[in-house]
């Protein structure tokens, strides 16, 4: 596989991913109340929230599952990258399945409000755009 195509494969897995977790973000920021200054569970679409998150999760699983698949197709630096990035996936998968089970407004926002360290991910997102040539911008080249 040419670094175009890696780049277009990683693409076409990620931003379905990007745009998902953008929508669960959208549902879930129209509990936030600035006046209080957080989120109120009186104001959280639980059920939307939790499809949000559901749906996710769900695109988490199959981002992962596609770029593994192509794993024999990948070469070099960039395919240790992503390797190291599917794996490292996995927290955030299980973040949102956390989300997507939530009994309550309550225990929700309480699992929104304390999202895993991301920070190792980013920098392999990042690692990997590199790589493959693709701008940095994570959310502009989703369209998002």
């Amino acid at each position: 596989m040419t670094i175009e195509e890696a780049g277009e494969s990683y693409l076409g897995a990620i931003c379905p991913l990007n745009k998902s977790k953008q929508a669960a973000s959208d549902v879930v920021e129209q509990s936030y109340d600035a006046a209080a200054g957080g989120y109120l569970p009186g104001l959280l679409d639980l059920q939307a929230s939790r499809e949000a998150a559901a749906a996710a999760r769900d695109h988490g699983r199959r981002m992962i599952e596609q770029l593994v698949a192509e794993e024999e197709m990948w070469s070099g630096r960039p395919k240790e990258t992503m390797l190291d990035f599917t794996d490292e996936y996995f927290v955030e998968v299980s973040h949102f399945n956390a989300l997507a089970d939530s009994a309550s407004a309550d225990d929700f926002l309480a699992t929104w409000s304390s999202w895993p360290d991301t920070k190792r991910l980013g920098m392999l997102s990042q690692k990997l755009r590199q790589q493959l040539e693709l701008p940095a911008d994570a959310s502009g080249s989703c369209g998002l």
